[in-house]
């Protein structure tokens, strides 16, 4: 006997569930359907559709790395900043503040080497001609 498949409103609820950002796995177990199930609902999601739902996550993700990258920026400023309280760094042990100095220095240069990078990267992508990647000669 053949599968008769899964009823149009669980159909329905599964790509409500999919288009909401629920991993299928997740769907599967809690709607105890079969992971293939999940599989095949989503296949039958209009794929514009599905394309403008991932172009949301990419951005939505970016969002969060941005922010984690301010917050953690502004949290290594904060405790640089501690640095300059006279009353805390001389409590501080001589080892601990050339750890603390160390650390800043270090993470100081990663992000500037990685900013000069990316500023590289980008410079390189504005110069090279859309069709032609390698080492051509343009400057004639």
């Amino acid at each position: 006997m053949a599968n008769p498949g899964l009823p149009d409103e669980l159909v329905a609820r599964i790509q409500g569930r999919l288009l909401a950002g629920d991993k299928p796995a997740v769907i599967a177990e809690e709607l105890g359907v079969s992971y293939s199930s999940v599989s095949r609902a989503k296949g039958k999601i209009p794929q514009d559709v599905l394309a403008k739902m991932d172009g949301e996550r990419v951005e939505m993700i970016s969002d969060l790395i941005m922010t984690q990258l301010e917050t953690g920026l502004e949290g290594s400023i904060a405790i640089a900043r501690q640095a300059h309280n006279d009353e805390w760094r001389n409590s501080q042990s001589a080892n601990h503040l050339a750890t603390l100095y160390g650390v800043i220095t270090d993470k100081s240069i990663r992000l500037l080497e990685a900013s000069e990078a990316a500023a590289n990267a980008k410079a390189a992508a504005d110069l090279t001609p859309i069709g032609h990647v390698g080492s051509e000669d343009y400057s004639n």
